[in-house]
């Protein structure tokens, strides 16, 4: 499963980005992905918890 350098933002979701939530735990505002990278390291959002995208 491809993980994601992610941002925990209080922001909408814009145009070219997409929310993330967290398999674990769900997140107050949800995640704005700010890179996608298979080799990244867990995202920041939720540590050590994969996230999957939400379209």
């Amino acid at each position: 499963m491809v993980r994601a350098r992610c941002q925990g933002l209080r922001e909408q979701q814009m145009g070219g980005y997409k929310k993330v939530y967290c398999k674990e735990r769900k997140l107050e505002e949800g995640c704005k992905v700010i890179s996608i990278d298979e080799d990244a390291p867990y995202p920041d959002c939720c540590p050590k918890i994969e996230c999957g995208y939400s379209f």
